[in-house]
């Protein structure tokens, strides 16, 4: 399930009302055993974050409609994000991610898997499918809010 963070949610807000620009968000990935909570921060999971170590580095959300589809529903739009890949080159235990703003200064939201994803020594590749969001018309390129 995908929690917004407090932080987060203000800084969505400030977004849409034009107060602050967070920019193309980020996708973090974490390697410790962690449940989202609405009162996480972006020092919450950078301190879970998955080290570098083993060739891990985020990943940048790009502009629409590079890495996106849209699907039409109802009065809007249905947005998701095409697959996240990372290649691990050693070991790691991947536990979920969270979503930063373009500046690593708030975490939006997070999601804890249901099961972690380990890799041994040699590694391997984990890939990513983001939850779908909605966009309501006319602008789908404003930040979304959560599918139920």
């Amino acid at each position: 399930m995908i929690v917004v963070t407090l932080e987060g949610a203000v800084a969505l807000w400030r977004q849409i009302l034009k107060i602050i620009d967070i920019g193309y968000p980020i996708c973090h990935l974490f390697a410790m055993p962690h449940t989202a909570a609405h009162t996480d921060t972006e020092a919450t999971y950078a301190a879970i974050e998955v080290p570098a170590g083993v060739t891990y580095a985020p990943i940048q959300l790009t502009q629409p409609p590079a890495n996106w589809t849209f699907s039409s529903i109802g009065s809007g739009y249905q947005a998701q994000y095409l697959n996240l890949q990372w290649v691990f080159t050693g070991a790691v235990t991947v536990y979920g991610y969270w979503i930063s703003d373009g500046t690593n200064t708030f975490s939006l939201w997070a999601e804890t898997f249901a099961g972690q994803f380990t890799y041994g020594a040699g590694g391997g590749v984990f890939n990513l499918l983001l939850t779908p969001w909605l966009a309501s018309w006319p602008d789908v390129n404003s930040i979304p809010c959560s599918a139920p």
